[in-house]
C-alpha cells in the first residue's frame, strides 16, 4: 500500500452526525468528518488524524478505552458508538494497511468485506 492509497482525514463543515453515525464520507481520496467528530477524534493523543487508519488504531487499542472518550464527548451510548465505528470501518477498511489490520485483529473482517463487494459486483 502506498501513501496515495491512504485516506487523509479532513473536516467538512457540511456534514452532520447523529448517534450511531459519525457522518463520515469518503470523497476524492479523503475521509471527511463533521467538525465536532473530527475534534473528538483529534483530542486522542494517539490519533493524530493524518489518516483514517489512525482512527481505527485508536478504536482498536487494547490498552486504552478510546470508545469511552467518544461516548463522553458526544454524549452517546456505547452501542451507538459501536454502530458508528462499524460503519466507519466499512467505509475505510480498503485504505488500512494490512499490517494495521493484522495488529487490530480486523484483517478477517476486511477480507469478508472485500469478498462481499466482489460478489455484489
Amino acid at each position: 500500500m502506498t501513501v496515495d492509497e491512504l485516506l487523509a482525514v479532513e473536516i467538512s463543515e457540511q456534514l452532520t452526525y447523529a448517534p450511531g453515525n459519525f457522518g463520515a464520507k469518503v470523497e476524492d481520496g479523503r475521509l471527511l468528518l463533521p467538525r465536532r467528530v473530527y475534534e473528538v477524534f483529534a483530542t486522542h493523543e494517539e490519533s493524530g488524524l493524518g489518516y483514517a487508519y489512525e482512527i481505527i488504531c485508536a478504536f482498536e487499542n487494547k490498552t486504552y478505552d478510546f470508545r469511552a472518550d467518544v461516548i463522553k464527548e458526544l454524549g452517546w451510548k456505547r452501542e451507538e458508538v459501536e454502530t458508528a465505528y462499524e460503519k466507519l470501518f466499512r467505509q475505510t477498511y480498503h485504505s488500512i494497511p494490512r499490517s494495521i489490520l493484522q495488529w487490530t485483529g480486523r484483517e478477517e473482517d476486511a477480507r469478508k468485506l472485500r469478498e462481499s463487494e466482489r460478489s455484489n459486483n
